[in-house]
């Protein structure tokens, strides 16, 4: 990711460090974070740039069914960090690209890492407003 997107996501992740005890990160990441369930998003390689907007769309919708039903998700990107180890796994082939993870499961609101203080841009720093005539 080019900056600022990738400064942002460091420091995200050092302040999520505390809250998260994961003594080996690919058996975290391959038990969902202790979710009851997960799903591996995977994609054929050879997609068009317009079909890869349907992939945000599947993650939207996945999460929004899991709610629906009371469940709550989590959006992974650590499951593309070490594909081998997910492809071993599951027998992925290689003819597919392995996208992102979603664990689900029922929500823990009282857990530490749902709590912590997040930093956030405001609205303004990644938004541009237009009007239009009417």
């Amino acid at each position: 990711m080019p900056e600022p997107f990738v400064s942002r996501q460091k420091a995200m992740g050092k302040q999520m460090q505390g809250f998260i005890s994961r003594p080996d990160p690919r058996t975290t990441a391959a038990n969902f974070f202790g979710a009851p369930n997960g799903v591996i998003v995977l994609v054929e390689k050879e997609l068009t740039a317009r079909a890869w907007l349907g992939i945000g769309m599947i993650a939207q919708t996945l999460c929004l069914a899991a709610l629906e039903h009371g469940l709550g998700t989590c959006l992974m990107s650590m499951v593309t960090y070490w594909p081998e180890f997910y492809r071993e796994m599951f027998h992925i082939p290689d003819s597919k690209l392995i996208c992102f993870g979603v664990a689900i499961g029922y929500p823990d609101f009282e857990a530490p890492i749902n709590n912590f203080p997040r930093t956030r841009l405001n609205l303004d720093e990644f938004t541009a407003w237009h009007g239009f005539a009417e």
